[in-house]
């Protein structure tokens, strides 16, 4: 197993976003993109998109949470 350097130095964040709604009355798209910052050498991001959706913006952002 690898080992991974202390996280006292750890580094997190995130950003949504949201679109406007299409012509059928969809969200575009509504997104998150974390990232987490353990060290230099050790680092990860991940990113979520909802495309075209029929669902409230709100109910977009509890399926990505």
């Amino acid at each position: 197993m690898k080992k991974y350097p202390p996280a006292n130095n750890l580094l997190i964040g995130h950003k949504t976003g949201a679109s406007d709604k299409n012509s059928r009355g969809e969200i575009i798209g509504a997104n998150d993109c974390g990232f987490v910052i353990l060290s230099p050498s050790y680092w990860y991001v991940s990113a979520v998109f909802i495309k075209n959706s029929r669902a409230p913006l709100e109910e977009c952002e509890e399926m990505i949470a």
